[in-house]
């Protein structure tokens, strides 16, 4: 597939998911203009720090990377508008396949490449700023789903948004930092804040979200919700095969206990089809790039 045509593609892609979600049964509490302001505030607050990606071409000089990982991230993007087709090719090498999982960065791309912004930076930070948004209108919309009381939903938007893995709680008992606190006990594991995560992998946040989404419509007894549920599943993959990791007993259980073969076969099928259109998510020392 050219690498013109993933505008078209992707476009194509969420016309479709929306006709899924429209012939669907689950349907969001609509919100006040308030709650809608305060998320679209507080996005922008958390990607502040990378603000000046958006005003590089005002700057008239280029920024360095406001977090080490953004190297990595811009370079993804780079790949995947500079690459002639599908599968994208690295960078560094075009002889080898990009690496990794860069799903989450094809609406990136798509910014880019239909004029919605000049450099890849402002990409990158206008897809940074919809991540966070979505992350925050999901705690909303569970807040609402899980408790009636307004401050019992704060405290748990407060609690998503600023604590992770225990991590305010055992950092008064710990040697190593908050989030490394397993480190104590010969576990070599880091359980990050919420903003920690958008600040450096806001991908594996794409895909938690991705998972959580998916429980929910797949709870749905209707066809098309549980259709929706298999594609998102999907794409959660697509973007943090971590994540799915993580997730798996969880989702092992939900399909066998109420039966939801069909968002797994659907899950599945376009999950197959993904990663052999894409190249398949691999894994290379250096993020240099796999054999094509």
């Amino acid at each position: 597939m050219p690498t013109w045509t993933m505008s078209w593609v992707w476009l194509a892609g969420a016309a479709g998911m929306g006709l899924l979600l429209r012939l669907g049964s689950v349907r969001l509490p609509r919100l006040r203009w308030r709650t809608h302001l305060l998320c679209w505030l507080a996005a922008l607050v958390v990607s502040a720090p990378r603000l000046p990606y958006l005003l590089e071409p005002a700057l008239g000089y280029a920024v360095e990377a406001v977090a080490f990982d953004d190297h990595w991230h811009f370079q993804e993007l780079m790949s995947l508008v500079n690459s002639p087709a599908f599968p994208p090719v690295s960078t560094f090498d075009p002889s080898l396949l990009l690496p990794y999982y860069y799903g989450p960065w094809i609406p990136g791309a798509v910014v880019w490449q239909i004029g919605a912004v000049v450099t890849i930076k402002q990409a990158f930070f206008v897809l940074h700023v919809l991540y966070a948004a979505a992350l925050l209108y999901a705690t909303v919309y569970t807040a609402r789903a899980v408790f009636r009381t307004r401050l019992n939903r704060s405290v748990l938007f407060v609690v998503v948004l600023l604590f992770g893995g225990f991590d305010a709680f055992a950092a008064p008992f710990v040697k190593a930092t908050s989030e490394w606190w397993a480190m104590d006990l010969g576990l070599m594991l880091q359980f990050s804040s919420t903003i920690t995560l958008l600040s450096w992998v806001p991908h594996h946040v794409a895909g938690a979200l991705a998972v959580v989404a998916a429980a929910r419509w797949a709870d749905s007894r209707r066809w098309s919700d549980r259709v929706t549920a298999g594609v998102l599943l999907a794409s959660a993959v697509g973007a943090s095969p971590l994540v799915c990791l993580g997730a798996v007993i969880f989702l092992s259980w939900w399909v066998v206990t109420r039966g939801l073969w069909v968002s797994a076969v659907v899950a599945a099928g376009v999950g197959s089809c993904s990663a052999r259109r894409s190249g398949g998510c691999t894994w290379s020392p250096g993020n240099v790039g796999s054999p094509r």
